[in-house]
């Protein structure tokens, strides 16, 4: 979906079409099973939550929307002009969205109270053929007046004042990610932890090393295995390409590489790792996080992906 798509679902919830809901979420990722505690609330007024959207709408649009650069496909790196996109049934999260849109669909009315990690404002169309639109916004949007530091009074009717010790409800003028039938749209990072992505990137972590241990294209592939297990960003390895890796699967591949990032080569055309550092190379290199500059033949490294075509096959 481009920009000008997601613009348009943004001015939809200003219209009719859509009922909402709003549902508050509490996360324990220690608990078995589904993680999730997801409670509705409802308002006092009709009007309350379909003018409150109107608003948010229009400032979603106007401030994180519109300065947007680019829609881009989730990378683990999110610039401040780029808006990540990334389908709800991606292994990194799908478990974790059942769970949590599920607990949505079923969750019980709850008094306001406590602590939460966010909200939910659940969009669904009058017209089924129409998407359904989600939006989440983390942080506890209780307020308790009572605090150590502080006292709050109110004007009373009689003109006297009266000490407050209520929970308020805040909600606020912009989101973290939203999701349009089975896409979220992911303005900054905070999906990774409500979703509980780093075991996930962990797990994929290994499962790359493993396919990359696999071409057997390496002099010590236990050595190069123990290198490349102690490489700190698994975020890195979302990128990893298979035009890459096919290189490590030939003589001539393997001998690009080796001229490429300064490694040495077997009798037997095997790449031979010697540190930590040049397993790091190599690992940013099969996942287009570096490139060779065509002045000066250094390698540039750089936080988003790359084409294979800046980087000379």
């Amino acid at each position: 979906m481009s920009k000008s798509q997601l613009s348009a679902a943004m001015n939809d919830i200003k219209g009719n079409k859509y009922t909402w809901n709003l549902y508050f979420f509490k996360i324990s990722h220690r608990r078995k099973g589904n993680p999730y505690y997801v409670y509705k609330h409802t308002f006092k007024s009709a009007a309350y939550l379909p003018d409150y959207m109107t608003s948010l709408s229009d400032t979603v649009l106007h401030y994180q929307i519109e300065p947007l650069g680019t829609v881009q496909e989730y990378d683990g790196e999110n610039s401040k002009t780029s808006c990540d996109k990334l389908k709800v049934d991606s292994e990194l999260i799908n478990e974790q969205w059942l769970y949590f849109s599920n607990s949505v669909s079923g969750a019980p009315r709850e008094q306001v109270s406590g602590k939460y990690q966010g909200y939910i404002l659940d969009g669904q169309p009058v017209i089924t053929s129409d998407p359904s639109i989600i939006l989440v916004k983390t942080g506890n949007p209780i307020i308790s007046l009572e605090n150590k530091n502080t006292r709050v009074f109110k004007h009373t009717a009689n003109d006297e004042l009266e000490y407050l010790t209520d929970e308020l409800c805040r909600l606020y003028l912009n989101v973290d990610f939203i999701v349009i039938r089975d896409i979220m749209y992911s303005f900054n990072h905070s999906f990774e932890g409500i979703f509980n992505i780093e075991k996930t990137l962990h797990r994929l972590k290994n499962q790359a090393i493993d396919e990359i241990i696999s071409t057997q294209a390496f002099h010590d592939s236990e050595k190069v295995q123990t290198f490349m297990n102690r490489y700190t960003s698994p975020k890195t390895f979302l990128t990893l390409k298979d035009q890459r890796m096919e290189k490590l699967n030939t003589p001539q591949g393997r001998a690009e590489i080796s001229s490429r990032l300064k490694l040495s080569l077997s009798e037997n055309s095997e790449l031979i790792i010697n540190d930590q550092e040049q397993a790091n190379q190599l690992i940013k290199y099969l996942c287009y996080k570096i490139f060779q500059d065509k002045e000066t033949d250094n390698l540039i490294e750089v936080n988003s992906v790359i084409n294979d075509n800046i980087l000379s096959s």
